[in-house]
């Protein structure tokens, strides 16, 4: 079991970074007790930043990190403990690369990041420490709100792209020697199943959600119809999964040729 906590609009009045602070620390004494295998101290800064409507330095949460893996630690010292980072956080996630955490994860929303990804992993590793993909769902349009992905992954017209995109993820984790993938909004799995949709009780109104954040998308992006909308995020996501797959079968091969090499 992993803990991955993240502070939410209405959770709690922060005027200030101390008063989020000094309430969860201590609380996470409370919640390490149950033994998870990872108590994620935090995740994406800036998303957490944004939702209190303030600046926090990375210095600022380093500091949060140290003092938050004592308190964990303290209560159960068999737990793991990490932090997590989207791929624009980096100042944040070179501030954490030092501290004493056994996992520093990533959120993957995106196919146009993963160089920067990839030298995340690897700094990561050279500092001895793991790495798993925490978060991840693909954006069906560009520059889309995550709201919105909530409600269109459910979509069984999208299911050739969702299953592109994880299939993407699976190489790039296996190539990287990534520990795991946390799929997010697992809840929309059951929404692909036709069956499910039209018996569930709330199938009008998920599906009044999906028209109009569809229509919405479809503003935002500049294209004229739904079709168009699906033909370009799988054109999209199987572009990177083949350009993907050709990087991995290279790595392959110049580690076969350079184990030939070593032998003879």
């Amino acid at each position: 079991m992993a803990i991955d906590a993240e502070f939410m609009q209405g959770d709690l009045t922060v005027t200030r970074f101390a008063d989020y602070k000094n309430a969860v620390l201590r609380v996470y004494p409370q919640m390490a007790k149950c033994n998870p295998d990872i108590f994620i101290i935090t995740h994406e800064p800036s998303t957490m930043a944004y939702r209190m409507n303030l600046k926090i330095s990375p210095l600022e949460w380093q500091q949060f990190v140290i003092d938050g893996n004592k308190v964990v630690k303290t209560a159960a010292p068999a737990t793991k403990v990490g932090v997590g980072f989207l791929y624009y956080e980096m100042p944040t996630f070179l501030q954490c690369l030092d501290l004493p955490l056994d996992y520093l994860t990533l959120d993957i929303y995106d196919a146009t990041h993963f160089d920067i990804y990839t030298q995340m992993v690897q700094l990561v590793q050279q500092h001895g420490k793991k790495v798993y993909i925490e978060e991840t769902w693909g954006c069906l349009y560009p520059g889309q709100i995550m709201a919105d992905s909530t409600i269109l992954t459910g979509e069984p017209a999208y299911q050739q792209a969702n299953q592109l995109w994880f299939k993407a993820l699976d190489m790039f984790a296996k190539a990287y020697n990534l520990t795991a993938i946390s799929p997010f909004w697992s809840f929309t799995f059951f929404l692909m199943f036709n069956q499910v949709r039209t018996s569930s009780a709330f199938h009008t109104l998920t599906k009044s959600r999906v028209r109009s954040t569809t229509a919405s998308g479809l503003r935002r992006s500049r294209l004229t119809n739904r079709q168009s909308a699906e033909n370009n995020i799988c054109s999209h996501i199987s572009y990177f999964y083949h350009r993907f797959s050709v990087k991995i079968i290279i790595i392959f091969i110049t580690a076969f040729v350079v184990s030939r090499t070593a032998i003879f």
